[in-house]
C-alpha cells in the first residue's frame, strides 16, 4: 500500500491524539474523584452555588466519559474494522471525518455542551456578573461577535 503524505500524517495524528486523550482522561478521572470527595466532605453548609457546581462537575464528567467511550469505539472501528471492508489507505481517516456517522456528529455536540457548561460556570462565578450582567456579557462575547461580523 502506498500512502500519500496527507494520509500518513492524519493516520498518525489520530493515533497520537487518541493516546494523549486517554492519558488526560486518566488524570481527569483522578482529579474528578478528588474534587467530589472534597466537595462531599466539606463541613460548611451547602449553598445553591456549591450544589450547582457539584451538579455541573458530575454532568461534565458524564459527558467527557461518553466522549472518550465514543472515541475508543471510533478508533477501533477506524483502524481495525474499516480496513477489513475498505482496503484503501485513507479509509480510517475518511471514516473519522465522515459527518454522516452518528459518532462523528456526537463529538461536536459533546464539545459544544462542555464549552457552554464551562462558560456558564465561569460567568456565574464572576463577581461583576452579579452586579452588571450587561457589561459582563458584552466583555466576554464582544470578540466572538466581532469575529462573526468581520468579512474575510
Amino acid at each position: 500500500m502506498d500512502f500519500d503524505s496527507d494520509t500518513k500524517r492524519y493516520r498518525s495524528y489520530y493515533i497520537v491524539a487518541f493516546w494523549i486523550e486517554a492519558v488526560l482522561y486518566g488524570l481527569y478521572f483522578f482529579l474528578f474523584c478528588l474534587a467530589v470527595s472534597i466537595m462531599r466532605n466539606n463541613t460548611s453548609p451547602s449553598s445553591f452555588s456549591s450544589n450547582l457546581f457539584m451538579f455541573a462537575v458530575v454532568i461534565m464528567f458524564i459527558l467527557i466519559t461518553l466522549h472518550n467511550s465514543t472515541n475508543v469505539y471510533r478508533s477501533i472501528k477506524a483502524y481495525a474494522l474499516i480496513p477489513l471492508d475498505d482496503l484503501s489507505p485513507a479509509a480510517p481517516v475518511t471514516f473519522l471525518r465522515d459527518w454522516n456517522q452518528w459518532d462523528c456528529y456526537l463529538f461536536a455536540v459533546i464539545g459544544a455542551l462542555l464549552t457552554w457548561l464551562g462558560d456558564i460556570l465561569v460567568v456565574c462565578r464572576l463577581p461583576s456578573f452579579q452586579m452588571q450582567p450587561i457589561l459582563t456579557f458584552t466583555a466576554t462575547d464582544l470578540p466572538v461577535l466581532s469575529r462573526l461580523a468581520k468579512k474575510d
